[in-house]
């Protein structure tokens, strides 16, 4: 223990010790960049909660308190979407840290920035029943991309040099290598000091931290990702020779920096047909440059004969596995032609295991000046010209796809019950009739039918200035969580769009909603009565059996819970009062709105049918 002869601020007793590690841990994290912590209150978590609320009255970050950790994990996840570094966590000992886990297994999947700070009992409760105690050494296994544990360093660093390590290292790993960093810290009792002697606890840690600043410089930027470039370069001559290339992107995330950059430079330069999701969030924006994404491919790829019509002779995959089922099998259908995929995620994303190249770049690395030049060739006159063609024959689809969304939306009846498909039209049309209420606005887009009506119902870019989703493990927990947080991360408004089932599966997220005063958020809930994705598998013909255990319809009125919750709820059942509810939820000064659209699932499904092609011939 530290000699108190020479400083009377020097921390004395376990109590003083546990502030003084939290509160240098957290002012480090600061100084780095953190800003947002996520607290979930709990008695073993006081030194990190002390800490993290002593900074935010200095102005250093900013503390949410969100009582479900497993909402608050959500949120945290957002903010690292949103701004590409991690939010910390912290929460007490026992179960509490096990419900941040499928937001951990999220934030690895996706390369997401996130750090887990879980209190611990001391080593010398475990393993004799002690209350509130579990093993949490490596509780997320092979998710977290480092662990640390930090209950020896408490009565051993008077420098603070040892805790600054900590957290360069932990930081620097969730930042560089894109994932949660997670620290175990063992806490014996009394866990905090006597409140007046926080204020010189606070003094004696900033003046010892300035005597370390030659030996703790600044983090390194993240580099450009150079070891790509004869890959990179090697590829753009491939498409440039190849007569009928084809761009497919899946979803990208926060780290997919690199791809981004790619297909900002294929894009601009050349003619050759993109095909893009929506989770991708790259827009063609240069109007002076020909249109070379294609859109209506969800329809009209499920046509057999177009999919052979349009076979390509090089295909670059870009990011995440696409989403679109029509997409996945164009690339079975196409599974001998040379593919390359590139991407930061650390997995290789081929799921049908039919690429002949993988290119992996580093998270949140951006491409050398070179690509630029290797790029270049793409822009050739007898390049462009020879690639003009072959995208003429998919923008012939794409243009009889249009024709097709355009005969439906002028097929139904305005005050007839919605449909999911209408509700998607009608939102994004009210999106691009207001680009001035729209500007700056994100999306964030739930799984389940919701990512896929988004490409399936839509045939030009996206009015958004970037559109979020969880496709790691594509479930639907934690949707309105981490929509949450991107607002607050971001500050800027965000449109999330969802199934009744995914808001419901994170109505906890209602709690910190109800205290939301930042950008606003507004929450299109589509009640479709149930899971009606399942429809489209064979087990929805087992009568008797398939809507109880699959499809699982609620009876929830949501205007009741959002009620209780103090937040402001409209419905809509048709097309009028779902526009009116659109101006409305624009106009409001409330910071969080829920719109919930009832649609009528038949209609639905028969819209959905109206647009797969695959057994009508063109």
């Amino acid at each position: 223990m530290p000699d108190t002869g020479t400083d009377p601020h020097m921390p004395v007793g376990t109590g003083e010790l546990n502030f003084t590690f939290g509160y240098r841990l957290l002012s480090e994290f600061a100084a780095l960049g953190l800003s947002h912590v996520v607290i979930s209150p709990g008695s073993r978590s006081t030194p990190l909660t002390l800490a993290a609320a002593m900074l935010q009255q200095q102005g250093r970050l900013s503390a949410h308190i969100i009582l479900d950790e497993r909402s608050a994990a959500f949120f945290a996840l957002g903010i690292g979407k949103s701004t590409g570094l991690p939010a910390a966590l912290i929460c007490t000992s026992g179960t509490a840290a096990a419900n941040y886990f499928p937001a951990v297994i999220e934030a690895r999947m996706t390369s997401t920035p996130l750090l887990v700070l879980s209190a611990d009992r001391p080593f010398g409760l475990h393993g004799v029943l002690a209350p509130q105690t579990i093993n949490q050494t490596n509780l997320y296994g092979d998710y977290a991309v480092l662990f640390r544990e930090s209950e020896a360093l408490i009565e051993a660093d008077a420098s603070g040099l040892k805790t600054a390590e900590l957290a360069r290292t932990l930081f620097e790993a969730s930042r560089t290598e894109g994932g949660p960093a997670h620290l175990n810290a063992g806490f014996s009792k009394p866990l905090e000091p006597k409140a007046d002697r926080i204020p010189g606890l606070m003094q004696w840690c900033t003046e010892t931290r300035q005597r370390l600043e030659e030996e703790l410089p600044p983090l390194a930027e993240i580099p450009a990702d150079d070891e790509n470039d004869a890959m990179l370069e090697k590829l753009f001559w491939l498409l440039e020779d190849a007569d009928r290339p084809l761009i497919i992107c899946g979803p990208l995330g926060a780290a997919s920096v690199a791809e981004r950059r790619l297909l900002e430079l294929t894009m601009s330069q050349s003619r050759i047909p993109h095909l893009i999701e929506g989770t991708a969030s790259v827009q063609q924006t240069d109007t002076e440059t020909p249109r070379s994404t294609v859109y209506g491919y969800e329809s009209f790829l499920r046509n057999k004969k177009i999919v052979q019509e349009l076979k390509p002779d090089f295909i670059l995959r870009v990011g995440f596995p696409p989403v679109s089922r029509a997409l996945n099998d164009f690339l079975k259908a196409h599974a001998y032609v040379v593919q390359w995929c590139l991407s930061s995620t650390e997995q290789v994303p081929d799921p049908l295991k039919i690429h002949t190249r993988f290119v992996q770049f580093y998270p949140f690395s951006t491409l050398t000046a070179s690509s630029e030049s290797f790029a270049a060739g793409l822009a050739a006159a007898d390049i462009q010209q020879k690639h003009d063609e072959w995208r003429s024959h998919w923008q012939s689809h794409e243009s009889a796809f249009g024709k097709q969304l355009n005969a439906l939306n002028s097929a139904s009846e305005p005050n007839t019950t919605l449909s999911d498909g209408q509700v998607f039209r009608s939102f994004l049309g009210f999106a691009r009739e207001h680009p001035a209420h729209f500007s700056g606005a994100q999306l964030f887009i739930s799984n389940s039918f919701s990512v896929r009506d988004l490409d399936l119902f839509n045939d030009m870019p996206l009015p958004f200035t970037a559109v979020h989703h969880n496709r790691g493990a594509s479930g639907i927990d934690g949707i309105t969580s981490t929509a949450a947080g991107i607002c607050t991360g971001s500050n800027a408004p965000v449109w999330l769009l969802l199934g009744e089932l995914s808001f419901l599966h994170d109505t906890n997220a209602l709690l910190q909603l109800s205290r939301h005063h930042g950008a606003p958020l507004r929450i299109i809930v589509v009640n479709n009565s149930g899971g009606t994705i399942f429809r489209m598998l064979p087990v929805s013909a087992h009568a008797g059996v398939y809507e109880t255990y699959f499809e699982t319809p609620q009876q929830v009125d949501l205007s009741l819970l959002c009620r209780a919750h103090g937040i402001s709820h409209l419905k809509a059942a048709s097309r009028p009062e779902f526009n009116d509810a659109l101006a409305q939820a624009q106009e409001s000064a409330a910071a969080v709105l829920v719109i919930e659209a009832v649609t009528d699932t038949t209609h639905s499904m028969k819209e959905r049918r109206a647009l797969w092609q695959a057994d009508n011939p063109r």
